[in-house]
């Protein structure tokens, strides 16, 4: 999403999850099946206790996650008690009930064994993610975009190797 924002490209692809995660403009078109789903991962013995948690709503429950904006889109249209946690994890969310950054994860799940074999289970399924073609908005332009430093080098690039060694690329 940010390459296709930054007007580099035209279009690109990505994961829904990773479109719905960006803070940039962009425009995007699920296609295809579903690849794997955003799930509420708990410790297996604490699953029925979060579960019941979760649908009394009378409590917020603050969630592990490396994709805040998703987990807070999810939680609106699924009417749920959730907040990400202010620590936001890179690499293996499984983990962090262990290291104690919180009891619940939420993260991107393709068949489970990874969750199973760190004695988690799914407690519910916040969104199926799925491939995505991404471009940028019709009103978007190069000018709005932080790829105009990538073009100003790249134009000292041209002048550069012009005045040194003849070369020109049009």
């Amino acid at each position: 999403p940010q390459t296709v924002a930054s007007g580099l490209v035209d279009v690109g692809f990505a994961g829904t999850d990773v479109c719905q995660e960006t803070d940039v403009k962009i425009g995007y078109e699920p296609f295809g099946d579903v690849m794997c789903s955003y799930e509420l991962l708990v410790r297996r013995e604490l699953s029925k206790e979060l579960t019941e948690k979760l649908a009394l709503n009378n409590s917020v429950t603050e969630v592990v996650t490396s994709l805040p904006r998703l987990l807070t889109k999810c939680a609106g249209r699924l009417a749920l008690n959730i907040v990400p946690s202010r620590f936001v994890p890179t690499g293996s969310l499984e983990s962090m009930i262990e290291l104690g950054a919180g009891t619940v994860v939420a993260d991107i799940v393709q068949t489970g064994r990874t969750a199973e074999a760190n004695g988690l289970s799914s407690i519910l399924s916040l969104d199926c993610v799925r491939p995505a073609a991404v471009f940028a908005p019709a009103e978007s332009t190069i000018e709005d975009s932080n790829a105009r430093y990538l073009f100003s080098d790249i134009e000292q690039i041209d002048k550069t190797l012009e005045n040194r060694y003849g070369m020109r690329y049009d």
